[in-house]
């Protein structure tokens, strides 16, 4: 009778574990899935406008960076604001029917810095920005990084490439 019991312990535990592999099986198809559906939606679908080098400007107001596969707007909110009224324009924003936007991290911000490229500021048209491509509108100096800690904020000053 022990040797029996012992047979269908074994069994069961047997069949509990092709029944975890199965349990997972299935959740990593779930997520194969789910992470296919994103990368479908990742691709913009608006008809593109313009490249200029690793980036391509869309119909849709977004500008894909091709080196990152960073989604960016295609331009600011206009105005010079405060850090708190720019991470509430971002997450507001629905440029390309996304609605996942956030502020960028100071080492995005840096990546579109580009000391060799310059353009006159559109606030201030007898001094430069520094901008990697003009498919992306910065009104003034200084977008903000998305990093705070306590009341400070970061800002980098696409005039001089400072960061404030």
């Amino acid at each position: 009778y022990a040797g029996e019991r012992k047979k269908i312990e074994e069994e069961r535990a047997l069949l509990s574990h092709k029944a975890a592999l199965e349990e997972e099986r299935h959740k990593l198809e779930e997520e194969r899935q789910r992470l296919a559906r994103l990368k479908s939606v990742a691709v913009p679908s608006a008809t593109e406008i313009g490249r200029d080098g690793r980036y391509i400007a869309y119909r849709d107001g977004t500008v894909l960076d091709t080196q990152t596969n960073l989604m960016w707007a295609a331009r600011d909110n206009g105005v010079d604001i405060n850090w708190n009224n720019a991470k509430r324009f971002c997450e507001g924003y629905r440029g390309g029917n996304y609605t996942d936007w956030r502020m960028p991290t100071q080492s995005e911000l840096w990546g579109l810095y580009d000391a060799g490229k310059p353009r006159p500021a559109p606030c201030n048209r007898t001094q430069h920005i520094y901008v990697a491509t003009a498919l992306i509108d910065i009104t003034c100096f200084g977008p903000w990084a998305c990093e705070s800690r306590n009341s400070d904020a970061v800002l980098l000053n696409f005039h001089n490439g400072v960061w404030f």
